[in-house]
């Protein structure tokens, strides 16, 4: 049947083919070692998740620092190499695409588990953090070695075999905390005018440029809604990266400063309709491919939001944490109907 093409349709991301438009989005497992490094757990959770296009593993610290939980893990460092190539070979094994998300919590991640101080563009910590402590205002120094530890990541995650990297810029994490006007309070180039603010971005992407050319695949999950009165609004993020996507092959819409906080009480596909806001704002022709996440259970829903072209990719995540055959048996469902 037609609808059952859509979901099975390939597509190319810059010079990757991925077999099918169903995605595993970033799930924090929690099962690294407390140093980071891949254990038998953690490759045991992704194993044999066959029937996606694009595995993207769970967001992944660049810097102890900005670690956002115990076991979290890591890609900060060359220690990490070989347990991160045992994990993006074991994905491809599988027929998937192996992508790894790169990660900073900023003000989000805690003092208490990372043994570090915490930082951020102003020294504001996001929304719904109840821990007392207090985040270090980011110098340029800094920012500028924030962003070799970008291109470090980067220059490991491809040494480990991964197909894509995504930039982490949502739910409340560093580059989040640049990009709202909430927790962006600076008045150097890094803050003030939407422009400002989203600096930062361009300035990772470009670091991670340097270190994987330009033919290697390039996402960016995005915090396109704080749901705070005076917070970045979706048409806002939208003219916000809008100068970077000739440099981004994917783009991944998700929640703000409250994360999942305000739209995971929503019904099935509740980040949809960012992708409608986007594509009314960006013209076709400038959009790259979007990806949609967020609550998505069923097959039919994959199939209208793909038929209806608010997105190029669906990421499907707690239902297959709930049973990891899901492509497969939801790939069969269409073709039954």
């Amino acid at each position: 049947m037609p609808g059952t093409a859509n979901l099975l349709t390939p597509i190319q991301i810059n010079n990757l083919i991925l077999k099918n438009r169903i995605v595993l989005p970033p799930l924090a497992s929690k099962k690294a070692t407390a140093d980071g490094k891949v254990t038998d757990e953690l490759l045991d959770y992704y194993r044999n998740r066959i029937g996606n296009g694009l595995i993207i593993v769970e967001h992944s610290y660049i810097d102890k620092a900005g670690m956002a939980s115990e076991n979290q893990l890591a890609i900060n460092d060359g220690t990490k190499l070989d347990g991160l190539k045992e994990l993006a070979s074991l994905i491809k094994e599988g027929g998937s695409a192996a992508g790894i998300q790169l990660a900073h919590a900023g003000a989000k991640a805690d003092p208490e588990i990372t043994g570090c101080n915490s930082y951020s563009p102003s020294g504001i910590k996001p929304p719904g953090i109840e821990k007392d402590y207090k985040p270090e205002k980011l110098s340029k120094k800094e920012i500028d070695e924030l962003l070799e530890l970008y291109a470090t990541s980067a220059r490991i995650a491809k040494a480990a075999g991964f197909d894509l990297i995504e930039i982490h810029a949502a739910h409340g994490y560093l580059l989040n905390q640049f990009i709202s006007p909430l927790t962006n309070k600076r008045d150097d180039e890094y803050g003030g005018s939407l422009a400002n603010r989203f600096r930062i971005i361009g300035k990772v992407i470009e670091s991670i440029r340097e270190v994987i050319g330009d033919s290697f695949p390039l996402a960016v999950r995005l915090g396109s809604d704080d749901f705070e009165e005076e917070g970045l609004k979706p048409e806002k993020a939208a003219e916000g990266i809008l100068p970077y996507l000739d440099s981004i092959d994917l783009l991944d819409l998700s929640g703000g400063l409250n994360g999942y906080g305000v739209l995971d009480e929503g019904e099935e596909g509740f980040t949809a309709y960012l992708a409608d806001e986007f594509k009314n704002f960006i013209s076709e022709d400038k959009l790259p491919p979007i990806l949609i996440a967020g609550g998505i259970k069923t097959a039919s829903y994959a199939e209208k939001l793909l038929v209806s072209e608010k997105a190029e990719l669906i990421g499907v995540g707690r239902a297959q944490l709930k049973n990891r055959n899901w492509p497969d048996k939801a790939l069969n469902q269409l073709n039954n109907n």
